[in-house]
Parts: C-alpha cells; sequence; structure tokens
C-alpha cells in the first residue's frame, strides 16, 4: 500500500448516514463456508468468465494464510476508527470470501455476489476484492442475515491496481432485531477509480464506517452511503480520504 501523507495534510471528504434499501435476493446453487451458517453464490455467466481469465472466487473458514488478504485487512485495521469492533470480529472464527481480478482484465458480466446467513448466533463475515492492474469489474454484493442471531459484523475490504475501475454496490440488511456492525474500506492506486455505493438496514443497532483511501495521484472515488435502523441508534460516518494530490472525490446522499 503507498504511503500517507502526514494527517495535517489530509484532507477529508465526510458524507452523513441515513437512508436505507431492500434489494431481491437471486437464487442460483449455494455454497457453504465450512460449518457456518454463511452461503454465498455468485451468477454463472460472471463466474465463468472469470475464471476463463484467471480470476476466481474463493472462500475460507476457520484458516486464512492468503499474504494479499492479510496485508490488507491488517492496514485496515491500522486505519479503522472502529479498531474495537474489528478486534471482537476476528475474534470470531474466520469466514471470508474473496474475488481475484488479475491484470488487464475487462469483466463484461456483472458479477452478482449474494450471501445469506441463517443464524442462532451471533456471526461474522468479511468480504474482499483484489484487482490487478488495468482492469474493469462491475460488482454487486448483497448480504441478507436472518435467523434469530441477534448481532452481525460484516467487514468489507478491497484493493483497486493502477489504472482499473470498479463499479461497485454493496448492501448489506437484515429483517431481524439484529445489532449490525459494518466496517468498509476501498485502497485505491494511482489512476485507479471507484464508484461505490454501501447501503445498510437492520431494525436493530446500525454502527461502522466506510473509507475510500486515494493513495496515488490520479486516484477518484465517487462514494455513496445509505443507512437505516428501526427506532435505533445509527452511526455509519463515511470518508474519502486524499493521501495524494491529483485526487479527485465526489460524495452523494
Amino acid at each position: 500500500m503507498a504511503s500517507a501523507t502526514s494527517l495535517s495534510e489530509e484532507r477529508i471528504a465526510r458524507l452523513p448516514k441515513y437512508a436505507g434499501v431492500k434489494v431481491a435476493t437471486s437464487l442460483f446453487d449455494w455454497h457453504q463456508l465450512g460449518e457456518t451458517s454463511w452461503n454465498w453464490n455468485v451468477n454463472p455467466a460472471a463466474m465463468q468468465e472469470l475464471a476463463s481469465v484467471g480470476g476466481r472466487i474463493q472462500s475460507f473458514s476457520g484458516h486464512l494464510s492468503d499474504k494479499t488478504i492479510l496485508k490488507l485487512l491488517a492496514a485496515q485495521m491500522e486505519q479503522s476508527n472502529r479498531r474495537s469492533a474489528l478486534l471482537a470480529h476476528y475474534q470470531q472464527v474466520i469466514n471470508c470470501i474473496a474475488v481475484f481480478v488479475p491484470d488487464n482484465v475487462r469483466l463484461h458480466h456483472k458479477l452478482n455476489l449474494t450471501i445469506d446467513a441463517d443464524s442462532s448466533h451471533p456471526e461474522a463475515l468479511t468480504v474482499v476484492t483484489v484487482m490487478g492492474s488495468n482492469s474493469r469489474l462491475s460488482l454487486n454484493q448483497d448480504i441478507e442475515v436472518s435467523g434469530m442471531a441477534n448481532c452481525v459484523s460484516v467487514i468489507v475490504d478491497g484493493t483497486v491496481g493502477t489504472s482499473s475501475q470498479l463499479n461497485a454496490t454493496t448492501i448489506v440488511r437484515s429483517r431481524q432485531q439484529v445489532d449490525m456492525t459494518i466496517v468498509a474500506n476501498q485502497e485505491l492506486s494511482a489512476k485507479a477509480s471507484n464508484n461505490w455505493s454501501v447501503m445498510a438496514a437492520t431494525k436493530g443497532a446500525l454502527l461502522g464506517d466506510v473509507k475510500v483511501n486515494l493513495n496515488q495521484a490520479g486516484s477518484r472515488a465517487e462514494l455513496s452511503t445509505l443507512g437505516i435502523s428501526e427506532d435505533q441508534e445509527v452511526g455509519l460516518p463515511t470518508e474519502v480520504n486524499h493521501l495524494a494530490p491529483h485526487t479527485v472525490s465526489k460524495v452523494n446522499v
């Protein structure tokens, strides 16, 4: 990850919290993450196209050894305003789904990653996207929590390589009385572009933060964050950090 400027030189664009969304879940073959209650699917056309160019989607449960992911998550832990939430998250069994996109790839199919959690106990999930250089990806991440679980923690992390473009929507939702924590982060390299919408809805408390770091010159981001809770606390601040010259961001409510 590129080195950051000092805090005194850092310019932060902040976006308020609020609002929510409902999105229908598409039905394909479901894959279980280890022995947990998390299941996931991806639209077959996108999965086949990704595999044909050397990309992959990989799930981990109980043990995470991929050095790229470990480095990314460690950086998120160091920089996050929600370190206590991250520490609590990683005290649980590690359940992770990662999308790897190699260099020089332009995927024509939008990748729809749908995750379902039907559980009676607290759950924690990590979702990671790793993009190489000069690549393009459109991604929907749709996470639904059901069952009798009273709390859920979701970590979303990613890196966008030099001159790559990521158009992404991340939705985390529950129709139950679930206290939800979501910590989301994207790291951008030189001339990288990220158009990202993060939306969360629950009947319990909703806490966390959303962050994009523009680490190198020419990177740009457009970021929207929406969150809603019924009669409970909502705290989902958003930051776009300009850590290099000639970076551009836009935030939308």
